[in-house]
């Protein structure tokens, strides 16, 4: 693709980006959690711990709704939700 392709295609990534962070913090606000400062990369963690440690979603489930590749990071996960039981 020639660079100006690319460059639009980041824009509109950024943008859209923008606009899921700014509900994301407006629906910390609303909740009255913004003094403990969540980061949407939290979300996607945590989401994950959580489903597996209710055993809502399977391991395969989860891998594939996180997009994770390897086996290790998933495992990560499964710990995680143990800790937390």
């Amino acid at each position: 693709r020639p660079p100006e392709v690319r460059g639009s295609f980041a824009a509109v990534v950024q943008d859209r980006v923008s606009v899921v962070q700014e509900v994301f913090e407006k629906a910390q606000e609303t909740c009255g959690l913004q003094a403990v400062k969540y980061v949407m990369y939290q979300a996607r963690h945590g989401g994950s711990s959580h489903d597996r440690r209710r055993k809502l979603r399977s391991l395969v489930e989860v891998k594939q709704g996180g997009r994770w590749v390897g086996d290790p990071s998933m495992r990560r996960y499964e710990a995680h939700a143990r800790v937390q039981q």
